[in-house]
């Protein structure tokens, strides 16, 4: 909880900033050998779309993206080849836990890349691409859009890239099912997840609760939402409503998970 000169001024998330600075903590990477690209939104002052790295940078993700996109995966060669500049475990997680959680706007914002220049002795500096999971808000029950029973793989496919290698790679599409089943077993499975939940409830309800009841902002009290009903809730209704999305997400989403993929 923050407060400013002793007035209450809500609960804080404070997260890690992702640019050139956090590899070089993170990793030991050299904050001059990292190329990192936001694709779909950042722009600098000269209209690069690299948060990293500069031109440079940006002209090796368009390579990147342009070999993805345009390559016929089926080929085995051309697939060995995709293996050598990018983190293929990282990519296929990276689709994976965004396919699970039922995200939408990674595919038009909130998604980005990253590598070193040159190879190094540090970890992951080794030149191949990575993909970065941030910014989870727009999933997992959060909008009515987000709901557990929906096509999440054809969201996916909204990305080009991912469309192409998961329609011409059976290498990659066995791959991918696989990771996903694995995961609806462990840290994605309906009893993992509920668990958490519960254990967040039990540490976090009273404070979103006051939260809620300080600084009411929950979209579901809009006019138009299907949940509006016109008459004031206390926060600890609006944080109990909020938890139950949540819940009834996890307790769904394995089904149709395996159910997408086709996986029995």
């Amino acid at each position: 909880m923050l407060f400013v000169n002793g007035e209450y001024w809500g609960v804080y998330n404070m997260q890690e900033r992702f640019d050139d600075e956090y590899f070089e903590a993170t990793y030991g990477i050299p904050s001059e050998n990292v190329a990192m690209v936001k694709p779909l939104t950042y722009k600098d002052s000269e209209g690069n779309k690299a948060t990293a790295g500069g031109k440079v940078a940006l002209k090796l993700y368009d390579e990147l993206y342009a070999f993805m996109t345009q390559t016929d995966f089926s080929i085995e060669e051309n697939y060995e080849k995709l293996l050598e500049v990018v983190d293929m475990e990282n990519m296929i997680d990276f689709f994976a836990v965004q396919f699970l959680s039922g995200n939408l706007d990674y595919t038009s914002k909130n998604i980005a890349l990253w590598r070193s220049f040159v190879e190094g002795t540090h970890e992951n500096e080794d030149t191949k691409w990575r993909w970065i999971l941030f910014d989870l808000d727009m999933s997992q029950g959060a909008r009515t859009t987000t709901y557990p029973e929906r096509d999440y793989l054809a969201v996916a496919c909204w990305i080009p890239y991912f469309n192409n290698i998961y329609n011409t790679s059976e290498t990659f599409r066995e791959a991918f099912k696989a990771r996903v089943a694995e995961l609806c077993e462990t840290y994605f499975a309906p009893e993992y997840t509920l668990a958490k939940l519960e254990e967040y409830r039990e540490i976090f309800g009273d404070a979103m609760a006051h939260f809620f009841e300080q600084l009411p902002m929950s979209v579901h009290r809009a006019p138009g939402d299907l949940n509006y009903t016109g008459a004031p809730i206390s926060g600890a209704e609006e944080y109990d409503y909020v938890m139950k999305q949540l819940e009834d997400f996890w307790a769904k989403r394995k089904e149709h998970a395996l159910k997408n993929l086709e996986i029995e």
